[in-house]
């Protein structure tokens, strides 16, 4: 095990590193995981709980515990690699949790953080960004706490599969509700038309213009509510409705 004292920094770019007692990285300081630079599935491998009051940079590797893999109050960049917990997979009770890059592309796939207890936990004095990467936790709780910031024009999907829920990053320009919940994200509104169960009610989240090349379909036998929500939608195309389509706008000014 290694115990990071003052505001000494920790490097661990490669090989295999494990305790046989509890925790494999503690103290303060700065603890970094992997290199920016390497490909996915490349990196070191960590075997053991990280508890540190210090900054914690994960760019590549595979991180496994028994317990909560990564916790630390100071501030966590997580942006490549694979990290299971036994507990949660990453835990912050303070500073600001960045999952991923804040660039033009998002993955849905790396890094990866996971715990049978919860993906992620965030404090009430914690900060996540949410830019990159799949969190998967049981049921309900693949994140425990709010996301404080996404990349622009997308939203947290999460999804049960009837043993746990996946969090990624979706496109966002219509949302699914059923009643006052959200159900799911949708980029078109076909998509969304597709997609939704009848009788839930579809709402842009944006004045939006749609580049669809063909007919806007409803299918028969489902009923939609398309609540304008204040917001105007333009297409060249033609809706075609074999089902229930109901138009309104909740807000006013929506066309």
């Amino acid at each position: 095990a290694i115990k990071n004292l003052g505001d000494g920094t920790v490097k661990i770019l490669s090989g295999t590193v494990k305790t046989f007692g509890k925790y494999v990285i503690a103290g303060q300081g700065t603890i970094i995981i992997g290199n920016e630079d390497d490909e996915v599935g490349a990196g070191p491998d960590v075997n053991g709980i990280i508890e540190v009051s210090a900054d914690v940079y994960v760019h590549s590797g595979q991180i496994t515990s028994k317990e909560t893999a990564i916790s630390s109050d100071k501030n966590i960049t997580i942006t490549g690699g694979t990290i299971t917990g036994g507990k949660y997979g990453v835990s912050t009770t303070s500073g600001t949790l960045t999952i991923g890059n804040n660039d033009d592309t998002v993955s849905t796939t790396a890094p990866s953080i996971t715990g049978p207890v919860g993906g992620i936990k965030v404090g009430d004095n914690a900060t996540l960004d949410f830019y990159d990467g799949i969190i998967t936790g049981p049921t309900d709780n693949s994140i425990e706490g709010n996301v404080t910031n996404t990349p622009n024009g997308y939203n947290v999907q999460k999804t049960n599969d009837g043993t746990n829920q996946t969090a990624i990053l979706v496109s966002s320009n219509y949302v699914e509700y059923n009643g006052d919940t959200i159900i799911k994200y949708y980029s078109t509104l076909q998509e969304a038309f597709t997609g939704a169960v009848s009788g839930n009610t579809i709402k842009p989240l944006k004045d939006l213009t749609d580049e669809s090349t063909a007919d806007i379909e409803l299918a028969e036998g489902k009923n939609v509510i398309l609540d304008l929500n204040g917001f105007k939608i333009l297409t060249a195309q033609r809706i075609e409705n074999s089902g229930t389509l109901e138009i309104k706008d909740s807000v006013g000014n929506g066309i």
